[in-house]
């Protein structure tokens, strides 16, 4: 009778180990499939397009990562933009007259922009991506005017 009791016993345990068993590999494989992490999503905002820019990146490389955007040449700065992706780096070779050669490096980017600003980047691509401030003070990059006028 207890050789029978035993038995029992062992068949109710190896019932009870299996149907948990098989709750958890059930329930599991769901929870991965939600649980899945996921890149940073695209984003849509109106009023916003994306635009594609060459640029010297001066901060970390982040998606969706709020940025500004200065032109130095044509003093140009846009104070928000979101930084969407990376797609190529180019290197160029720049000659000088004295014979000089100075490699530079940029790299093109999407980038997510108010629409207001789009008349702006016309011919303008070549810019530098700055961390985000919207208090930046475009005076301080006033370029210096030649004269020509001859003193004596």
């Amino acid at each position: 009778m207890e050789k029978l009791n035993n038995t029992l016993k062992v068949k109710l345990l190896f019932i009870f180990l299996l149907s948990n068993i098989s709750v958890y590999l059930f329930t599991n494989s769901s929870v991965e499939d939600t649980y899945i992490k996921q890149e940073a999503p695209d984003i849509y905002r109106p009023g916003y397009t994306s635009v594609k820019i060459r640029g010297n990146l001066r901060t970390d490389f982040i998606k969706n990562k709020p940025v500004s955007l200065l032109n130095k040449h044509h003093k140009l700065f846009i104070p928000y933009a979101i930084l969407l992706e990376e797609l190529r780096r180019v290197d160029q070779t720049v000659h000088f007259e004295n014979s000089l050669e100075t490699e530079t490096s940029s790299a093109e980017y999407i980038i997510y922009l108010p629409e207001k600003y789009i008349p702006q980047l016309s011919h303008n691509y070549d810019f530098q991506i700055l961390p985000y401030n919207k208090n930046f003070n475009l005076s301080s990059f006033q370029t210096k005017r030649n004269s020509y006028e001859l003193h004596f």
